[in-house]
């Protein structure tokens, strides 16, 4: 497999944490002066609605000048202390409630790239550990494919060159995976792939899990068929579908991918002869960490979710489009443009 674009991407790491504290503390410092203003706009009514004009005679001291202005309203008027005092406690209690909501609300808020961050993070790691497992099992076979003829003095160049071409494998399955993380609900991607070269990939991929099964692997796509999405992107969904398709198989049958063209999209069905799915709603076996028969239990429940993950991204879908004792048929819907 030629090195495509996709793997010389740039992957920036986004870091959303680092203004954080200095967002916070602005909002907070503003959202409490606001409510300081008004709990003491609020205390000033209070007062005056508690006040009330003195009858004693005037005792303003000799040179002392009169009010003047707004102060002038308040010459004359006493207040009971007694009143005061509940309101100044009651506008107290009230102040740090709402500064204390306030932080709250604000901290919520400001933390939301973070959580998100760390969801998109803890996401792929799981998804790497999943993806991988099949280029490094088939990597692994043609190294020790290479060492067993090289013990035997046979000739190793074609073992070579295929680990060679799994190592790419790896490296654009990684650069996929950091550039999904990167730009994880962005929006669909606007990147198109050759469907017959990410079906290639994904037989040779999966050869060594189908050779030890027992099943036989066919392909039949006519050419110049593409399909929205990174080619690597596809290819990925491939050997899940095909992962997925090959451990649910009986020995000697065979699984087969198909692809044809209808009103704008692109339909690749991957097809088995197994024992068919017993779930009683096969939509959940689309759900992370899902899993679903005897068969399922050495996975991690995370094939089908990331196909289903990989065909949004592009703005598709992927479904069970039929399912019996006799196999199942999966379908994945990309858009042709």
């Amino acid at each position: 497999m030629k090195q495509s674009a996709e793997s010389s991407t740039a992957v920036t790491v986004n870091r959303p944490g680092q203004t954080a504290p200095f967002k916070v503390a602005l909002a907070v410092a503003a959202a409490s002066s606001v409510v300081m203003l008004v709990l003491a706009a609020s205390l000033i009514w209070a007062v005056w609605r508690l006040s009330r004009i003195s009858t004693a005679p005037e005792a303003t001291p000799h040179g002392r000048h009169r009010p003047r202005g707004w102060g002038r309203h308040w010459e004359g008027r006493i207040i009971d202390v007694t009143d005061v005092v509940p309101l100044l406690v009651t506008l107290a209690i009230v102040s740090v409630i709402l500064i204390s909501l306030i932080a709250w609300l604000v901290t919520k808020r400001a933390n939301a790239p973070l959580e998100r961050a760390l969801e998109v993070q803890q996401a792929f790691v799981a998804d790497a550990s999943h993806e991988l497992r099949t280029p490094l099992t088939t990597l692994s076979g043609r190294i020790q494919l290479a060492q067993y003829r090289l013990n035997r003095g046979g000739d190793v160049g074609q073992a070579l060159r295929d680990a060679r071409t799994d190592a790419q494998l790896l490296d654009d399955v990684l650069t996929d995976l950091l550039t999904a993380a990167e730009t994880a609900a962005v929006g669909t991607s606007k990147q198109y792939a050759d469907v017959t070269e990410a079906a290639t990939t994904a037989i040779h991929l999966t050869q060594t899990q189908a050779e030890r099964a027992g099943v036989t692997v066919t392909s039949a796509i006519p050419q110049d068929i593409r399909a929205r999405g990174g080619q690597t992107a596809l290819a990925r969904a491939l050997v899940a579908l095909l992962d997925n398709a090959i451990r649910h198989s009986q020995p000697n049958t065979t699984v087969s991918i198909t692809a044809c063209n209808d009103e704008g999209f692109t339909e690749i069905r991957v097809i088995d002869q197994g024992q068919g799915i017993t779930e009683p709603n096969p939509e959940v076996l689309f759900e992370r960490f899902r899993r679903g028969g005897e068969s399922s239990e050495s996975g991690f429940g995370l094939g089908l979710a990331l196909v289903r993950e990989i065909a949004t991204r592009s703005g598709g879908d992927v479904r069970i489009e039929s399912t019996s004792p006799n196999g199942t048929t999966f379908l994945l819907r990309l858009p042709e443009r």
